[in-house]
């Protein structure tokens, strides 16, 4: 398997800096913030234009633009709309953006009638405000995952991946992090429970050292997911790897592609040392 130049720069930038500008978690929380804005903004903006002399009602408003913003961002959350790899995918989330923009502006438009407090707000106010916010939210979220993506490439953002096990099940995620369009997942390192198989691994990504190496690596740079990489028939190294983890702050996850006829290992699913069965690329920004 042939590894670019630029995945190595960004596999070595990676190492060299203790943590990336701008995690998952800190580009969802931005986009939250994004959302926030767009929808209050927007309604604030509407109203002094439309109906600013009523001040007699700005309480009113300002406490519907609160809540609706709130609703908003709850609802997105619910929906996945935070989670990374659809911020920074806008065809994935385009369609629940919509979706979940609509429900919750018709559910508070039935409230409102419920409560016999339509009267009180502007219908043109009201239908402008759901349109323009949406729009506005669409386009700040289309700008944004090209800017994600640029960033991506440029490391300045991005998910610090670690594989544990030099497999065959390790060269095929190498492959797949190779053929998915998602630079955002770097996988910046690769160890092994049993060195012997060192030089086994026939790939660009060498081997750093074994399980104790990994718990020295993750003190020093940031990881955010050690993929566990090993057969499922091997349940009892996968235990035993998943305990020595506990001490990393990653997430912990096994790849959901065992060979033919395997079986998922009976890991443990609650407390420190659960790992999740997931790929690497599927559980970014939570």
């Amino acid at each position: 398997m042939d590894i670019t130049a630029q995945d190595q720069e960004l596999a070595n930038q990676a190492l060299k800096t203790n943590s990336a500008p701008l995690s998952a978690s800190i580009v969802s929380g931005l986009m939250g913030i994004a959302d926030v804005l767009c929808v209050f903004l927007t309604g604030l903006v509407i109203f002094l234009i439309y109906d600013g002399r009523a001040s007699e009602r700005a309480q009113l408003y300002l406490a519907a633009l609160t809540i609706t913003s709130l609703m908003i961002v709850t609802a997105f959350y619910v929906a996945g709309l935070y989670d990374f790899s659809r911020v920074t995918s806008f065809h994935k989330q385009l369609t629940r953006i919509l979706a979940t923009c609509a429900i919750v502006f018709l559910t508070l438009a039935a409230f409102a009638f419920a409560l016999k407090i339509s009267a009180q707000f502007s219908r043109v106010w009201g239908f402008s405000w759901f349109l323009i916010s949406t729009l506005l939210i669409c386009l700040v979220r289309g700008f944004g995952s090209v800017l994600l993506r640029k960033w991506a490439r440029l490391g300045l953002v991005g998910r610090h991946i670690v594989i544990v096990g030099a497999s065959e099940q390790a060269g095929r995620l190498i492959e797949q992090s190779r053929q998915v369009n998602e630079p955002w997942n770097r996988i910046i390192a690769v160890f092994d429970d049993r060195l012997e198989r060192k030089e086994l691994f026939d790939r660009d990504y060498p081997v750093r050292g074994n399980v104790d190496d990994l718990l020295d690596f993750a003190r020093v740079h940031r990881v955010d997911d050690i993929v566990i990489a090993l057969p499922w028939s091997a349940e009892t190294r996968i235990l035993q790897i998943v305990d020595r983890l506990c001490e990393c702050r990653g997430n912990r996850k096994i790849p959901p592609s065992p060979c033919p006829g395997e079986d998922k290992p009976a890991t443990r699913t609650t407390g420190p040392r659960s790992a999740e069965s997931a790929s690497p690329h599927s559980r970014e920004g939570r």
